[in-house]
């Protein structure tokens, strides 16, 4: 990859900032104060807005879930479809 390609996907990057933890969320929401003691605070790069569109999306699906599984084999996605048929 030559400089020009490489200056043009950084120029494209799209950065988000997140907090985690429910009392660092709660305090910047009262106060806008970020206190990283409180919970773990991160950013994330993207290529394109929608690839950052669709990882905001994910996360609010997410809320209030702690734990998550994804089906991997053919056996697991089989015995999903069937526990998810009737919904």
């Amino acid at each position: 990859m030559n400089n020009q390609n490489k200056k043009t996907i950084k120029e494209t990057t799209v950065k988000l900032r997140i907090l985690f933890g429910g009392e660092a969320v709660s305090l910047f929401f009262d106060d806008g104060t970020i206190d990283t003691s409180l919970g773990d605070a991160f950013t994330k790069e993207f290529q394109t807005e929608a690839e950052a569109k669709a990882y905001i999306q994910g996360m609010e699906d997410a809320v209030g879930w702690d734990e998550y599984a994804i089906m991997e084999t053919a056996k697991q996605i089989k015995a999903f479809d069937h526990a998810t048929k009737e919904k």
